[in-house]
């Protein structure tokens, strides 16, 4: 969300109650980006600087070019931003000896990112209600994230401290993705009626490399040793999905409408992490049951129909959605498989009245 350009944005639709349109997934409440497609004959194009505090300052630059069925549109934008944070938690932990151990803990935490984003294509205009849109958008993401942790420990009382601990993350994430997406909608003379479909590629892929360095003591200076470390991490994630979906909206009557519609979608992640600790001699060695490569395979298709009607003061809309599942998760250093396969049936239903 952070790196869409405000102008593009037409309009933000709150979905509370989801209709069997969308995914089962999100049944819990829908957030719909509308982005604006600009009509206008000849060269358009749009510059904007945006500024903010702390260290949020980005540029934008937006372009587009339409002659007769045709019409181009660029659009870049450079943005970095610093979040600073901080935070505090008490806990207390019951032991089953009755005794009750407790832990002041105080974090504070910076993060700078940089982002880039550009996206292109092209409208082709058959006629003014039907349209045929080919667009590409890439993206990449480089944060720098340093969380420092301060732990007082205490054991049996608030006045028996036991322990003290400093810890740092030190995180650099990049994230670069990559959406290829074709479209094809048509409005007909009847008002309401309307048939779109889309074809969409995803290539997303993140690398997060990070060092933890812990300090920790005794109250009274001396080191804990055992509970001091210095430990590695590196967590790799990489993500190829294809989307298609088709919907079509025919009104009935007046205040009657059918909608249906299909979608497919082809996912396959793989997530290669591991975690390093250094030992007295200042080697890193590999901590056993952290490491391994996790793949996820999914594959869903589904199909809904939708009926709604409304009758003076009371209207209504009664949707139903199937949806086949099929899951294989494998890690596979250690071998263990778990595929899945089933299939789930998701009713929605709306009424209002007065």
């Amino acid at each position: 969300l952070s790196s869409l350009q405000g102008n593009m944005i037409e309009k933000v639709e709150i979905i509370t109650n989801p209709s069997a349109r969308y995914e089962a997934e999100g049944m819990a409440g829908i957030i719909n980006i509308v982005l604006k497609r600009n009509q206008n004959q000849g060269f358009n194009a749009a510059y904007e600087i945006n500024l903010g505090y702390p260290e949020n300052f980005g540029r934008t630059a937006i372009v587009n070019y339409r002659k007769n069925k045709l019409n181009f549109f660029l659009n870049y934008r450079l943005f970095h931003r610093r979040t600073p944070g901080r935070g505090n938690i008490y806990q207390e932990v019951r032991a089953s000896d009755g005794s009750t151990n407790y832990l002041f803990q105080n974090n504070a935490n910076n993060v700078t990112g940089l982002v880039n984003n550009i996206r292109g294509g092209a409208d082709y205009y058959f006629s003014e209600k039907t349209i045929l849109t080919g667009s590409y958008i890439f993206r990449r993401t480089d944060v720098r994230r340093i969380s420092d942790f301060h732990y007082d420990d205490y054991k049996g009382s608030k006045t028996n401290l036991y322990s003290i601990t400093d810890r740092q993350q030190d995180e650099k994430e990049a994230e670069p993705n990559a959406e290829y997406a074709l479209t094809f909608k048509k409005s007909f003379s009847k008002k309401g009626k309307e048939f779109s479909a889309d074809l969409r590629y995803l290539d997303y892929w993140e690398k997060s490399d990070q060092l933890f360095t812990q300090v920790s003591k005794f109250p009274d200076g001396s080191p804990f040793k055992s509970n001091s470390k210095v430990q590695t991490s590196i967590n790799d994630e990489f993500e190829h999905q294809w989307i298609l979906q088709a919907d079509y909206v025919n009104p009935i009557s007046k205040d009657a409408k059918l909608e249906t519609g299909l979608r497919s979608s082809f996912r396959d992640m793989i997530n290669d992490y591991w975690v390093k600790e250094r030992d007295e001699n200042g080697n890193f060695n590999y901590v056993p049951g952290l490491k391994n490569l996790f793949d996820y395979k999914e594959n869903i298709t589904a199909a809904y129909a939708i009926i709604g009607n409304k009758a003076k003061k009371f209207s209504y809309q009664f949707g139903l959605r199937g949806e086949l599942t099929d899951t294989q998760t494998e890690l596979r250093l250690t071998g263990e498989k778990n595929p899945r396969n089933y299939s789930n049936l998701f009713p929605s239903a709306h009424i209002v009245t007065g």
